[in-house]
């Protein structure tokens, strides 16, 4: 692949989860923040190797954490998305001075895009991403783009209303779908932030296709939507074999535990940052180790 070689990526972009988790208020937020970067350094120090190490993190309660993991060479992404479950639109009405003031490796979009939905929301959310993606070309900046493929009722009713089988069954073509109406309406992303499949051939011919014409600059990361470890291991090794993945993209799953048990003051902080450490070398030795074809692959 020649498009980034490897991203390891610890996600804590969130804010209404962490609410949950800790309150709303800004220092247990930003403490949280805090213990969950101290869990990456922890797993560096432990000896994970720092190729591809970086931290996807929002400036208004992480602002201080974006500088310095840029100060220790980890790639860094920041959001320029409003947060909440509705179409995109951008966080700040000047999105351009914020990149500029931080300066992060990406900037980070979601949009939720289901080829099936609406057709006006999913041109209107994409033209918004357009005037980033522009901009990003213009001035140098890359930029990662995360899309979600949530079920329509239809959809899951035809799944019994199973969500896991709509994301064996549903999700990957439709995903393939997206991918390639994204690319369509002109948008051109660094990294493709995508959700997990459980078969290494929908990865690969989701990672082909983000690569596809010319496009060998891009690779795509795995996303965990807050899933269990067990999960995002068997989404990971899925992932490593194929062409055009580079790693990861994963939040919850590596500290949801490690912070509420810290919050609710069932754990020392010290065991909390020792789970995220933890957590973050298994998702790292489990896609390194099936680059380098430990894992058997399906035929």
């Amino acid at each position: 692949m020649s498009g980034e070689n490897r991203l390891n990526v610890l996600a804590f972009d969130h804010h209404y989860e962490l609410f949950e988790l800790v309150g709303t208020e800004r220092g247990l937020v930003q403490a949280a923040k805090r213990l969950i970067f101290d869990g990456l350094l922890l797993a560096l120090d432990s000896g994970v190797q720092p190729a591809g190490a970086g931290i996807l993190v929002d400036e208004e309660y992480g602002g201080d954490i974006a500088r310095e993991a840029a100060s220790r060479g980890f790639s860094v992404a920041m959001p320029v998305e409003r947060f909440g479950p509705g179409e995109f639109e951008f966080r700040f009405e000047d999105f351009a001075a914020h990149l500029q003031e931080f300066a992060p490796t990406y900037a980070k979009a979601l949009v939720r895009h289901n080829p099936r939905d609406d057709e006006s929301r999913n041109r209107r959310q994409a033209g918004r991403v357009l005037v980033l993606d522009q901009w990003c070309k213009r001035n140098g900046q890359k930029y990662m783009l995360e899309y979600l493929v949530e079920p329509l009722s239809d959809q899951l009713a035809a799944c019994g209303g199973d969500r896991r089988r709509f994301q064996r069954e549903i999700r990957p073509a439709l995903m393939l779908e997206a991918l390639q109406e994204l690319r369509a309406a002109g948008l051109e992303p660094d990294v493709w932030k995508v959700e997990g499949m459980d078969s290494p051939q929908d990865c690969e011919r989701l990672g082909r296709v983000a690569t596809a014409e010319g496009r060998d600059h891009a690779c795509c990361v795995m996303l965990g939507q807050g899933a269990d470890m067990t999960t995002v291991l068997r989404w990971l090794e899925a992932a490593s074999g194929a062409p055009g993945y580079a790693g990861f993209a994963v939040g919850r799953t590596a500290w949801a535990d490690a912070v509420r048990r810290w919050a609710a003051g069932e754990d020392r902080r010290e065991d909390a940052v020792r789970t995220v450490a933890e957590r973050y070398r298994s998702m790292v030795e489990t896609f390194t180790q099936g680059r380098l074809g430990y894992f058997p692959r399906e035929t």
